[in-house]
């Protein structure tokens, strides 16, 4: 790739709001990769794992970027679609950590697309999008505020939001689910249990959230443990389990009994653009929906799948890109793409970001 300079740089900063089912960040750090082509464009990406979630590390994604061949990076030929570069790209990138790929496969791709004048979106998307629900992270069913965070997300006009779970045992949660209910109305109610439900008793605890009437638990028991559940009384979703590569196959026999209703991808802990485009479309043929997600993410990781959201993402089951607490370590930035309710189609070529204003 013909390229005038590359940057790496470091972005790190105190955040809120940042929370598993049973896990807390109070402090993100990420890795904001600039490329500046010799024809002027910027192409930008990011690498922001999260520790004890990701299956890499900081250090190595910093380790991994540093030390890219960026002339054997293969660039997009006259008429090549998004998905056959993107192919190419990955037969490059796949050997470096999912972050690291992630952000070098975005920079790249936001470079082709202002060079194209499309949005990023339009590489991949078969047709115009129209506009993508977002689904709102309110925090834990055992945190204290989550009563009146639902409050302030109908108040913005929020149609679905998202609850973690801690197991094994749901206890005085159901009686916040309750409430919950109560106040959200006929809005949807996601969970997510990050797989802390044993095995043993999953599903009795899910069959005590049939009260609440959930859209579906994302990850309610480890991968390992889900084929042996018996049938689920609510729907679920898959998430964390897909950062291994052979998870779906392995438990596409199961998916009736599990109930099984949507893939949650999160391109950052996945690797980028091709392994979602590819889980995408395999979630097709399993008549499965398709929404995003974000590991609190800077910027740059959240537009990013934000575009993906618009090209291959359901347009009916909302997708986790709201603005969240993780943002916070980062500079400041417009996010035209996100509006209160939904993520927004724009025209802006690439990302459609400025460039971020972050220290060498």
């Amino acid at each position: 790739m013909r390229l005038s300079r590359i940057d790496v740089l470091t972005c790190r900063g105190r955040v809120n709001g940042a929370r598993g089912a049973a896990e807390k960040w109070t402090e993100r750090a990420g890795l904001l990769l600039r490329l500046t082509t010799r024809d002027g464009h910027v192409g930008q990406g990011e690498a922001s794992p999260l520790p004890r979630y990701s299956r890499d590390d900081f250090d190595g994604a910093r380790s991994a970027l540093d030390a890219v061949d960026w002339d054997a990076v293969p660039e997009a030929e006259p008429g090549e679609s998004g998905r056959d570069h993107v192919a190419r790209l990955a037969a490059f990138s796949g050997v470096l950590p999912p972050s690291a790929a992630f952000a070098l496969e975005t920079a790249v791709l936001d470079v082709v697309a202002q060079r194209r004048a499309v949005p990023l979106w339009a590489l991949f998307g078969d047709a115009e999008p129209s506009r993508v629900p977002l689904s709102s992270l309110l925090g834990g069913a055992d945190d204290l505020d989550v009563v009146a965070a639902a409050s302030r997300a109908v108040a913005r006009g929020v149609h679905t939001v998202k609850v973690k779970l801690t197991g094994p045992r749901l206890g005085p949660q159901l009686d916040t689910l309750g409430r919950l209910r109560d106040v959200l109305g006929a809005r949807a109610l996601r969970l997510d249990a990050n797989g802390t439900f044993d095995a043993a008793t999953a599903v009795a605890e899910l069959d005590a959230l049939r009260a609440c009437n959930p859209e579906l638990v994302e990850e309610p028991v480890p991968t390992a443990s889900l084929p042996g559940l018996g049938a689920l009384p609510v729907p679920i979703a898959l998430d964390e389990s897909l950062q291994d590569a052979a998870a779906l196959a392995g438990l596409e026999p199961h998916l009736g009994r599990l109930r099984c209703v949507a893939l949650v991808l999160k391109p950052m802990a996945l690797g980028g653009f091709a392994r979602c485009l590819a889980l995408a479309a395999r979630a097709r043929v399993l008549g499965l929906d398709v929404t995003f997600s974000h590991l609190f993410d800077g910027p740059v990781g959240l537009a990013a799948a934000a575009h993906l959201a618009l090209a291959v993402g359901s347009r009916s089951r909302a997708s986790g890109l709201d603005a969240h607490g993780g943002l916070e370590a980062w500079p400041p930035v417009a996010l035209p793409f996100l509006d209160t309710t939904s993520v927004m189609a724009t025209s802006s070529p690439g990302l459609g970001l400025p460039a971020l204003e972050v220290p060498a």
